[in-house]
């Protein structure tokens, strides 16, 4: 609905296999930006999850997930995400493109445990753009 909050979902197929630990970041369009109304996410693919976004960025009208407990050793990794109470543009028309960045994350070699606090073990692999009609 126009200008109204809603839930909405979104496919990705990565076309890559994906490595254990791993990020996904989300960044809405400019013409729809990310508020305060979106409260929860359910992942369901590479990245498992349900709860609140972690990560955000209101600057970058962005978000964070971090994930991929296994490697996925099929030729196309997917994701699909809902999001729970996100607002919708004040009119209707497409909008500007989501952006979703895919990152390999380094891990400690003795633990194998995903390093996601360190920035300097982040490593961007993928970037993909789609586009909501509303």
């Amino acid at each position: 609905m126009v200008g109204k909050i809603s839930d909405g979902n979104m496919y990705f197929d990565l076309g890559l296999p994906v490595d254990q630990c791993c990020r996904v970041k989300v960044v809405f369009p400019t013409d729809m930006p990310m508020t305060n109304d979106l409260k929860a996410l359910d992942a369901v693919g590479v990245i498992a999850y349900n709860g609140a976004p972690s990560g955000r960025d209101f600057v970058e009208s962005s978000f964070y997930l971090d994930g991929c407990t296994q490697y996925t050793t099929k030729s196309s990794a997917q994701l699909l995400l809902s999001m729970q109470s996100m607002k919708n543009k004040g009119y209707l028309q497409q909008t500007q493109s989501f952006k979703l960045y895919f990152y390999a994350v380094g891990q400690d070699p003795n633990t194998k445990s995903c390093l996601f606090s360190d920035a300097t073990k982040v490593y961007p692999i993928a970037k993909q753009e789609a586009n909501l009609v509303l």
